[in-house]
């Protein structure tokens, strides 16, 4: 389970890397053509908006498999390695109903919704913007499942390095 979730995690963090990239160029054009020529393509709006919401959607995954993800752990921290695992088993349960919920709901606005609908500047069919739902259930299923069984293997694995010793080894 461990290698697939890195797998896909690997693959989906250069995706959205390659995702942010071509976001950056559009966005570029979009000013020098905007200042320099007086004109902007029409079409740039629209897929720099696509391109958004596809790279923040990928990258959750990714970023709740490595503990990278916001959050205020103080008062986690000063519990007993027991508790951590109750409290982070609980989390990562509610992660993985919701995912599973985004899932199904998201495939079913997506064939619903986005089948026969194109979007006004690019021309494709609305589904493909939206299966980025389903698309994110799934990665944060397997993640938050993956997670689980790491911290269910070895209970140190919660608390062995903090938040505050990992931004201290980056700063280094």
């Amino acid at each position: 389970m461990r290698a697939v979730t890195r797998v896909v995690g690997t693959a989906m963090w250069y995706s959205a890397i390659a995702m942010m990239y071509l976001l950056l160029a559009i966005v570029f054009m979009r000013v020098v053509t905007r200042y320099l020529f007086d004109f902007t393509y029409a079409w740039s709006q629209e897929l720099s908006q696509f391109l958004a919401i596809w790279l923040s959607l990928l990258v959750v995954g990714k970023l709740l498999m490595e503990d990278s993800h916001l959050g205020v752990d103080l008062l986690f921290e000063k519990l007993s390695t027991e508790w951590q695992y109750r409290i982070r088993s609980v989390q990562l349960g509610l992660i993985f109903v919701l995912a599973v919920f985004v899932t199904e709901y998201g495939l079913v606005y997506a064939l619903n919704s986005g089948l026969g609908q194109t979007s006004p500047t690019l021309g494709i069919e609305m589904f493909y913007p939206y299966l980025i739902m389903p698309i994110f259930g799934l990665l944060l299923a397997l993640h938050s499942l993956s997670k689980f069984l790491e911290i269910t293997v070895d209970r140190e694995a919660i608390d062995s390095v903090s938040r505050a010793e990992k931004v201290e080894e980056v700063a280094e």
